[in-house]
């Protein structure tokens, strides 16, 4: 097995060099607007005993400490001319910066200007307690209430063990010792400007992606950018849909349009479809589904009236019940059963109205006619072949010659001409 040489780490610049570089860091130079938090990409322009430099752009260089350029046994993971990311993690006095690799708790320091600036932090939440979870964020022990997890309420806080996330530090006292953090307070504000967004576009016609976030037996709502609207069953598609959780989910990702916006005394509905967004199938089928044409279908559902029987997605035809049998029949259920599939013939079509009539009498009576004609010939058949045969008719056989036979003949004409 080849044995990697060990690379000399690259010599620190000299003690003069860097005297000047700490003056020119001495003098407050302006950060660009720069605040706790934010990411700079740069690159590496010096590596010392303790700092290191990154020029990112700015009118001033960061400063980093070097430990964070080594790893676990010490050795150094980047050299100058590295291009760096790394977070600002003050940016009072001098440019402060962080690869996110320090070892050992984050600085009092940086957890207070986190708090006062307002700058979330990472935390990996790592168990569970009374109220809340315990937090690890830059080695400091944290607590989130349940209630600050998420927006919604938490019902199942086991499955948040082992996720990092983002939170804002809500209260800090004892030197960092009491850590309270909320995740909530970021999602509102995030929601917040998605619901500013929203409102800027929010028109009937306008086409959204959003989020599944409840199904229920009528239909279900959706998230369309932190404002909910309502994607009733019959707009989910041209198809007949008789329950709403065999389509959807939560947080599944749909794609809608809003049909409808109502202000009331409860306040606003949106009104959003699925369908709207389908091709029509009248325009498909418009061709093939013509009068008298014989076209199989299953039956959707059943009415004391009759019968919808589903010709193609989004397609349904009526078969009333006085064209369901040759029997009469008091309702449908007597003859049909929904998901069953059957064949008829279709009687009339609306395109304006959007209206198909079917027929299953007519077909049960032309079978029972073509069974009875087949049954009539085949009893013709029958009942010839039980009838006798006729013998075949006998003639006298002559015993006079033909010249005799002649004779006669001629004898007898003559004596019919001249009598």
């Amino acid at each position: 097995m080849e044995i990697p040489e060990n690379r000399p780490d690259p010599a620190p610049d000299s003690t003069d060099d860097f005297a000047k570089k700490l003056e020119e860091q001495s003098t407050p130079p302006p950060t660009d607007d720069l605040r706790a938090g934010d990411r700079v990409t740069g690159t590496l322009v010096a590596i010392g005993e303790k700092e290191s430099f990154l020029d990112f752009g700015g009118r001033s260089e960061g400063v980093i400490a070097t430990r964070e350029l080594r790893d676990d046994k010490g050795e150094l993971q980047h050299q100058v001319g590295d291009t760096l990311q790394a977070t600002v993690e003050s940016a009072e006095d001098q440019i402060v910066l962080t690869l996110g690799r320090k070892r050992g708790p984050l600085s009092k320091e940086i957890l207070k200007q986190r708090f006062e600036s307002k700058v979330p932090v990472e935390g990996i939440v790592k168990a569970t307690n009374k109220g809340g979870f315990e937090i690890n964020v830059g080695g400091r022990r944290a607590f989130c209430p349940y209630s600050q997890i998420d927006i919604a309420y938490c019902d199942k806080p086991e499955e948040y063990i082992g996720s990092r996330l983002s939170f804002l530090i809500v209260r800090l006292d004892g030197g960092g010792r009491n850590i309270v953090l909320s995740r909530r307070t970021l999602l509102e504000e995030e929601r917040q400007k998605k619901v500013e967004e929203t409102e800027a576009r929010l028109r009937e016609g306008e086409v959204f992606c959003g989020v599944v976030s409840r199904v229920l037996p009528f239909g279900a709502f959706v998230d369309i950018g932190g404002i909910e609207g309502l994607l009733h069953i019959s707009e989910f598609s041209h198809a007949h849909v008789q329950d709403p959780s065999q389509v959807l989910s939560p947080n599944q990702e749909v794609r809608v349009k809003v049909i409808g916006i109502e202000k009331g005394e409860k306040g606003r509905r949106i009104s959003l479809s699925m369908k709207a967004l389908e091709p029509d199938p009248w325009a498909a089928a418009a061709e093939s589904l013509s009068v008298g044409k014989i076209v199989t279908g299953r039956v959707a559902r059943l009415a004391d009236f009759g019968a919808f029987v589903e010709l193609a997605p989004g397609i349904d035809g009526l078969l009333h019940v006085s064209e369901i049998s040759l029997e009469h029949i008091n309702h449908p259920n007597e003859a049909l059963s929904p998901g069953e599939t059957i064949e008829v013939r279709i009687i009339e079509v609306n395109p304006e109205k959007r209206r198909i009539a079917l027929s299953r009498k007519i077909l049960e009576a032309e079978h029972r006619r073509k069974e009875e004609k087949a049954r009539l010939a085949e009893a013709r058949k029958q009942k010839k072949k039980e009838e006798p045969a006729k013998p075949a008719p006998e003639y006298p056989v002559p015993t006079e010659s033909l010249d005799t036979l002649l004779a006669r003949l001629k004898e007898k004409y003559e004596d019919d001409t001249l009598g």
